[in-house]
């Protein structure tokens, strides 16, 4: 039988992974509408994209709590949603992994891609954080 911590915390990684997927290709305003974060704009280097962040607080696997980071990327001329990063301590790394390998088709180390929705995610670490990416491929 499964802890019921464990089947929280992949539910909640699942859920936020589909709302990642969900989120790509909506403006600001719907992303807005539809979170219960609270956004603030970023300031976008020259030649990077727009995007707003917002930090929210979750259980991992033992109950304890942690804050991620969302940060929500928008094409320059369309304003829609092309890309989401979500960052969470390197302790939810495992948990992004099996998500991803059930989930998506792998392209390459820490790579999958989705082919129903042409979005890429990518997985990245640091020594402190994990860092997931999705990304719209939107060139015909």
């Amino acid at each position: 039988m499964v802890p019921i911590k464990i089947l929280l915390v992949a539910v909640l990684t699942f859920l936020c992974a589909y709302g990642a997927v969900g989120q790509i290709g909506l403006t600001r305003t719907e992303i807005k509408a539809n979170s219960d974060c609270e956004f603030e704009e970023g300031v976008p280097d020259e030649g990077d994209l727009p995007f707003m962040y917002c930090i929210k607080k979750h259980l991992n696997a033992d109950g304890d709590t942690y804050s991620a980071g969302y940060c929500y990327y928008f094409d320059k001329e369309t304003r829609q949603c092309v890309g989401r990063k979500v960052l969470e301590p390197l302790s939810e790394i495992n948990a992004w992994v099996k998500m991803c390998n059930k989930e998506y088709v792998s392209i390459g180390k820490m790579r999958w891609h989705d082919y129903a929705t042409n979005i890429t995610v990518s997985i990245k670490t640091d020594d402190t954080t994990v860092h997931i990416f999705f990304f719209w491929d939107n060139e015909e």
